[in-house]
This record gives C-alpha cells, structure tokens and sequence, in this order.
C-alpha cells in the first residue's frame, strides 16, 4: 500500500508529527510517495484546513484521505496525534469505515470553484445593506436584507454556518444548507435543500463571494453565483464512533 503524506508547512505541530508519521508508516510496511495521483491512501496532517487544501484533488482522484488533526478543532481531521500513532495500523487491516462527503460546485462569470464546506456571499464593509435575491432553479426561493447568505454542505454545518446559526446536519447527507447571515427580517430562517441548483444575486449593492476562505471575489449587482452539488464526494477514512460523539467533544456539549 503506498501513503502520500501531505501536511501544513506553517503549522509547527504539524511539521513536528510529519517525521513520528513517517517512521510509523514505515514501520508498518507502507510505502510513501508524494505523488498523489500514485498513492492508496492520502494521509494529512494538520487540521481541517489543510483537507480543504489538498481535499479536492484526492475526491477527483478517487483516493481516500485520513486527516490526522494537529489543530485545534477538527471535525474532519478529528484523530489526535496520540491516537493515529496507536491506530495507522489499521490501514493495512481494512479496519475503517469510508464517509461520503459532498462538494459544492460554484459557477461564476465562467469560472468554476469547489467547497468542501461553504460558498458565502457577504456585504463588504464600505458598502449599504444588501438585497439578496436565492433562486431554485427557476422560481425564486427568497429575498433577504442581510449581511449575506451561507451556502453550505452538511459537512460544513459545523463551520461558519453553525455559527450564524445554522442546522447541524449529519455530514454524509448529500444537501445544500442555506443560512442568512444576521437577516434583518423575522422570517429569513435557515433552511436544508436537496443539490438542485441555487442561483445567489445581489441587489442594491455587491457581494464578496469567499469559497472555503480559500478563492475570493467580488459578485456585482448585475451578476449572479450558480451553486449546486459537484458530482464527486471525498472519501474521508473515520475510525470513530460518529458524528454525535465529536460533536460532544469538540463543542462541549452538556449532558
């Protein structure tokens, strides 16, 4: 079996586990490479950020990815380093499950952008409130004043979404989540909805569009952001119990 290893430079802890990983899987008798596209398993370490980073290229590869957490959340790399060292073994045994995890696909002015987590739309601070316009398809779903919009996978519920308010959603769920963001209005609510195409236009004054904080730019009040679900999923490797167990975890949930 053949491991790329692939990790965050500017994140010491991640650097500093990189060498223990290296000695691990070794050790195991698996093979590292740092081609991606000649590998079995793609293995990160760092955080949520860094699947972000290399998540796309592993979905369309096909390669399945196990996220080693060196951060401090981490709701897809959410194995400790103490724990990847005691449990890599188990890579070579089969002993896993595989969780499917969407992307957004965003069209824009003929370019094409993919979120792991979220597409959002967002007044920029010099400009006035905006009007946004959501779109289903051909009939209009919603029109918001607000300082913008969400669009989220369900593995993105737990990111800035949640944050705004939005559904905790069970993150292999193939969905569109649709958060406002601070509406100023009673009945702007989060909603769930199934991968039909989403149309986003700003009315009034122009939106910066930020997809997973990774590529940004500016949608103007004549212009218009597609989203739907892209046709491939990542294929995250989970040794945990679900969903529910990190929630509690990672967010403190009392019981």
């Amino acid at each position: 079996m053949k491991i790329c290893l692939k990790y965050n430079k500017n994140k010491p802890a991640a650097v500093e586990t990189l060498a223990s990983l290296k000695d691990k899987l070794i050790s195991l008798g698996l093979e590292l490479t740092d081609d991606m596209s000649d590998c079995d398993v793609v293995v990160t370490s760092g955080g949520d950020g860094t699947i972000l980073m290399h998540g796309i290229a592993a979905a369309r590869l096909g390669k399945p990815l196990l996220g080693i957490n060196s951060g401090r959340l981490g709701f897809m790399a959410a194995m400790g380093r103490e724990n990847a060292f005691a449990e890599l073994s188990r890579l070579t045994t089969g002993d896993y499950r595989i969780s499917p995890r969407a992307f957004l696909k965003a069209e824009y002015a003929g370019q094409t952008f993919y979120a792991l987590n979220d597409v959002v739309l967002m007044k920029r601070s010099q400009d006035k409130m905006p009007l946004i316009h959501v779109l289903r398809g051909e009939k209009s779903l919603l029109r918001t004043r607000g300082d913008g919009v969400i669009l989220s996978t369900a593995t993105g519920s737990t990111a800035y979404s949640l944050s705004a308010g939005g559904s905790l959603i069970e993150p292999e769920l193939p969905i569109i989540a649709l958060t406002p963001i601070c509406p100023h209005s009673l009945f702007s609510r989060p909603m769930v909805l199934n991968g039909d195409s989403l149309t986003v236009s700003p009315e009034v004054s122009p939106l910066e569009c930020s997809v997973d904080g990774v590529s940004r730019f500016v949608v103007q009040t004549s212009e218009s952001v597609s989203v739907t679900l892209a046709d491939f999923t990542l294929q995250l490797i989970e040794f945990d119990s679900g969903f529910y167990e990190k929630l509690k975890e990672k967010l403190g949930n009392i019981e």
